[in-house]
């Protein structure tokens, strides 16, 4: 008798087509800044974001990351450092075609990463969108706290006296709290030891008021005897 043929219907290999759906992020390269300039005119034809001309472009160009998907670039967005302990997310901007499926976030992340292999202590951003930025950790923050980007950057923004952008930061590195004097940073640690030793001393001195009362029950008991 002949074994009936089983029929085997082939699967499709969706390994392939979910690596096609990633997004490919990475630094911007030269040939990206035309399409990094025309994402970033909508947005700011839009008022939502300040213009940046072609050269400006260029000569911050090591600033910017890219995601890249379906041969296109998605999002787009730059890390600016202002100093060690303050950098920005700036020009952050979602392609129409590609909103909606968490790219802004991917990026953002990415460059999060940078600043803490960097060694930045905080970042910033200044944005119509809290919300986007309070589920990556960041919280809103008063501008006051920001001299840096404020006195910096901002105070040559045509909407530095009306601006309505909220400003979100997010604490990079974790360090242990010290205590400033006279110009010298002296850890918690160092205090506890200088406070330890100086206790000590009193001890010996017989300042403490315990051991000043031991001491003269000690002398009258002495002269209790003959």
């Amino acid at each position: 008798m002949l074994a009936p043929k089983v029929s085997t219907v082939s699967q499709p290999d969706t390994r392939q087509a979910t690596e096609q759906l990633a997004p490919h992020i990475r630094p911007a390269v030269i040939s990206d800044v035309p399409e990094i300039y025309g994402m970033l005119e909508v947005y700011a034809s839009q008022g939502e974001l300040l213009p940046r001309t072609m050269s400006d472009l260029y000569r911050h160009l090591r600033d910017f990351f890219v995601a890249e998907l379906e041969g296109k670039i998605a999002v787009c967005g730059a890390l600016e450092i202002f100093t060690e302990n303050l950098g920005e997310v700036r020009s952050l901007v979602v392609a129409e075609n590609f909103k909606g499926r968490g790219l802004g976030h991917l990026l953002v992340k990415r460059i999060v990463t940078e600043a803490r292999t960097l060694g930045l202590n905080r970042l910033m951003a200044l944005t119509y969108a809290p919300g986007f930025f309070h589920k990556l950790g960041f919280g809103t923050v008063s501008k006051g706290s920001l001299p840096e980007k404020v006195w910096g950057v901002c105070v040559k923004c045509y909407k530095f006296n009306n601006c309505d952008e909220t400003a979100v930061l997010l604490e990079l590195q974790y360090q242990v709290s010290s205590i400033k004097y006279q110009g010298t940073t002296t850890s918690i640690s160092l205090l506890i030891r200088d406070l330890v030793t100086c206790y000590l001393l009193l001890m010996f001195l017989n300042i403490s008021p315990g051991f000043s009362s031991l001491r003269i029950r000690r002398t009258s008991q002495a002269r209790d005897f003959p």
